[in-house]
């Protein structure tokens, strides 16, 4: 695909901003990244921002690079990122942002693309139950990076929410053995959140659940490792670590 004005842009300003030695350090962090150029985040943000403003002032540019990502042909993840990081920048309905992260999802394709997209995304505070409903095919997909986008969300969008604390951790029980490294682990990181937030609602679950041995004994780690686990409740939390042994049953998804 040819290169557009918008894109030449984008590319030289992240180009100007690269640093080889964290693009070396970054890329040890981050497997399968593919080509990085070495950007710091909050540059990518800044870039981004500015990146979003051509959706109202000159949609034409926007839409110019979004063809440009979607068509796969980006050469470095920081431009992969910096379209992503724009949603969050948009004055538009939820339902466009929701729509837009979508179309976007085939290019989430690590940790670091889907956490930093994730993490930004402050608008689905305001729209949880719209956001609710759109989750749910992600987790029913068994793709990778579906699915940690719906636990990374719900652990830094919903936690504030104490109505859906059920539905949540309900939820975590479609994490099967087989599943990917990178979807279990946000599970566990979710139900981590969730017991430090809301203990009295969660012990019942981390004493009653069809979890793996593997996402289990993260989750039990997390929460221990919790500087706002009390201690005292840390030893009953370590004891629900498990041998190898079959987990319990009982606590149905909702």
């Amino acid at each position: 695909m040819l290169k557009t004005d918008c894109v030449h842009e984008i590319r030289g300003e992240l180009v100007t901003r690269a640093d080889e030695k964290y693009r070396i350090f970054n890329e040890s962090l981050i497997p399968g990244c593919g080509k990085t150029l070495g950007v710091r985040l909050p540059m990518l943000r800044t870039i981004a921002e500015s990146y979003a403003a051509y959706y109202s002032t000159d949609r034409s540019r926007f839409d110019e690079y979004a063809s440009y990502i979607l068509s796969g042909a980006a050469e470095y993840q920081e431009e992969v990122l910096v379209y992503g990081l724009s949603f969050s920048y948009l004055k538009v309905s939820i339902e466009t942002v929701l729509g837009l992260l979508d179309a976007f999802m085939p290019y989430d394709t690590n940790w670091a693309i889907n956490d930093s997209v994730c993490t930004s995304l402050h608008i689905i505070r305001k729209n949880r139950e719209y956001t609710w409903q759109f989750l749910q095919p992600y987790l029913e997909n068994g793709k990778t990076y579906y699915m940690r986008m719906a636990f990374t969300m719900m652990l830094c969008h919903f936690a504030a929410d104490d109505t859906y604390v059920s539905k949540i951790v309900g939820t975590i029980n479609c994490i099967k053995e087989n599943d990917d490294y990178y979807s279990k682990m946000a599970a566990a990181w979710c139900l981590s959140v969730y017991y430090v937030k809301y203990p009295d609602l969660v012990m019942p679950y981390l004493e009653h659940n069809s979890l793996d041995d593997e996402t289990f004994n993260k989750a039990v780690q997390k929460i221990v490792e919790s500087y706002r686990c009390p201690e005292n409740m840390k030893k009953k939390i370590q004891s629900l670590k498990r041998n190898n042994r079959q987990p319990a049953k009982g606590y149905a998804s909702t």
